[in-house]
């Protein structure tokens, strides 16, 4: 993790999705690591918040500089309590939660939902794009799908999340490869992610501020030795298999379903 932050630019950022693995002393690792996390419920977000919280006050401790509790919520299963907890996260915690927007309700909901924290909250919208530029991994774009606006939709979505005051509308959210092993190819597909975004934000007048690229880089299988010495969260758990499916949560036990995203803003 490490070495994928150190060959990044300054301005990037890398999130850790909780659902690969959310085992505490994992994430409590990983914090020193990585710049946030990225979860799909608000129990996901409250242990990411405590995981940062954890590694602030270390940081704290030995004089360095915070680097923030930044959280990304996204997944089309968002409901309006779920949507409540996390504008309270931001309200009476102080959290920096921004929420990835999968539809013009999801919009209203969370509009409605920070109203009642008094709160505003940083959204971004989620981008079904009509065209992927990459092949040979897992395409999540292009197609029909439940993840996030269809592109031609977007104008509206714009116009709609800045007509509502509780929302401060700051970039866009792509998650349309998975899995990708082909670094290469990736870093392509982020620089147009990036092109995408910028462009679109001139269209339609948003002031970008984060592009979220989802999905993350993907690593070929392969066998992870552990023994006894090793520190607790590195050892497979009975019947689960250690199996190397992504890249930086390949040592972590078990078999992660999604990998770190990169989150550039």
């Amino acid at each position: 993790m490490r070495t994928l932050r150190a060959a990044l630019p300054d301005w990037a950022r890398v999130y850790f999705a909780v659902k690969s693995n959310g085992f505490a002393p994992v994430l409590s690792h990983l914090s020193e690591a990585v710049d946030g996390f990225e979860a799909a419920s608000l129990s996901e977000a409250r242990t990411a918040l405590a995981a940062l919280r954890e590694r602030e006050g270390s940081e704290g401790a030995d004089g360095g500089s915070a680097r923030g509790e930044r959280i990304a919520v996204s997944g089309p299963g968002k409901t309006p309590e779920m949507l409540s907890g996390l504008a309270r996260l931001r309200a009476e915690r102080g959290a920096d939660v921004v929420v990835n927007v999968e539809s013009e309700l999801e919009l209203h909901r969370t509009a409605a939902a920070a109203r009642a924290a008094d709160v505003v909250l940083p959204v971004t919208l989620r981008v079904n794009p009509e065209r992927v530029p990459v092949s040979g991994s897992l395409v999540m774009g292009g197609a029909p799908s439940p993840f996030g606006l269809p592109e031609p939709r977007v104008p509206e979505a714009v116009a709609t999340a800045m007509s509502l005051p509780e929302l401060d509308l700051v970039g866009f959210h792509v998650h349309a490869v998975s899995g990708n092993t082909d670094a290469v190819a990736h870093a392509a597909y982020v620089l147009w992610c990036l092109e995408w975004a910028a462009e679109t934000a001139k269209r339609h007048g948003v002031d970008l501020r984060v592009v979220d690229v989802g999905g993350g880089s993907g690593c070929r299988s392969r066998r992870v030795t552990v023994s006894s010495t090793s520190p607790p969260w590195a050892r497979p758990w009975p019947r689960c298999p250690t199996r190397g499916w992504r890249w930086c949560s390949s040592p972590a036990g078990g078999s992660p379903r999604r990998p770190a995203g990169t989150r550039l803003g």
